[in-house]
């Protein structure tokens, strides 16, 4: 029995080098699409753990401007009554002082003074802090 083989259907050596190549190629683009696929899933543990970090940061950021606005708070206001303190008084007479200078205008500054506050105070405060 004779068979009749189609010899156009053959791959000619060429051929065959061009097939060896194209599959080389595709080799290592695989390859380096592996190794993208990793260096990608490393990047997006890095960012996770970023976020994280970041997020701690941010928690002790808030924390520490409500300390200072807590300092801040009882630098310049009385702790018992709340009201403001003469830091802030003077802090604000000075800010007054500027302005008036920028401005070319005259400020007034009232001061009152109490007959025995002192000893009211004193009395106050000591029950206050009872």
């Amino acid at each position: 029995m004779t068979k009749c083989i189609d010899t156009r259907l053959l791959p000619s050596a060429e051929q065959g080098r061009t097939a060896n190549s194209n599959y080389a190629q595709l080799q290592h683009s695989l390859k380096e699409l592996s190794e993208l696929k990793q260096e990608l899933t490393t990047c997006q543990q890095q960012i996770e753990i970023l976020n994280k970090t970041n997020s701690c940061q941010r928690q002790r950021l808030i924390r520490f401007a409500r300390k200072l606005a807590q300092a801040h708070y009882l630098g310049h206001y009385d702790e018992l009554t709340g009201l403001p303190n003469r830091r802030l008084l003077l802090d604000r007479f000075k800010q007054a002082m500027a302005q008036s200078d920028r401005q070319r205008k005259q400020i007034a500054l009232l001061f009152i003074d109490v007959d025995k506050f002192k000893g009211i105070n004193d009395r106050t405060w000591a029950c206050g802090r009872r």
